[in-house]
């Protein structure tokens, strides 16, 4: 076998790969064919895994208000990360006031809040924003 005549062959891939891979992994990310197809009319899909992604990928979320149910407590900050798993949320928030759900006094004010809870347990809302 000659391997001389695919040597051209071997260079072009390699210098294609990285432009083509870092153009799938955007488009993938960004959802570019879900918005094209939206814009065309053609889906309604988001094309996201699911709501919560869709929800917390979106750059116009951030400032919520999480009640804890169960714990009557309330927080109200913005998302710095979240985690989602089948039965639980992780959601990190930042600049968080804590008051209690029912009455709605408030407690204190912290920088940063972790809260893991099962997902049945929280209520997350989004508020306007000005």
């Amino acid at each position: 076998i000659n391997l001389s005549k695919y040597k051209y062959d071997v260079i072009w891939t390699s210098i294609l790969s990285l432009p083509i891979a870092l153009s799938l992994t955007a488009i993938i990310q960004h959802n570019l064919l879900n918005r094209l197809g939206k814009k065309l009319c053609v889906t309604q899909k988001f094309g996201n895994i699911d709501v919560w992604n869709y929800i917390t990928d979106n750059p116009e979320v951030i400032w919520v208000i999480v009640r804890d149910i169960n714990n009557d407590l309330m927080y109200y900050g913005y998302i710095e990360a979240y985690s989602d798993t089948s039965s639980n949320i992780e959601v990190f928030l930042r600049n968080v006031s804590v008051y209690k759900n029912l009455s709605g006094v408030k407690l204190y004010d912290t920088d940063g809040l972790y809260i893991q809870r099962d997902r049945e347990n929280l209520i997350i809302e989004f508020p306007k924003t000005q």
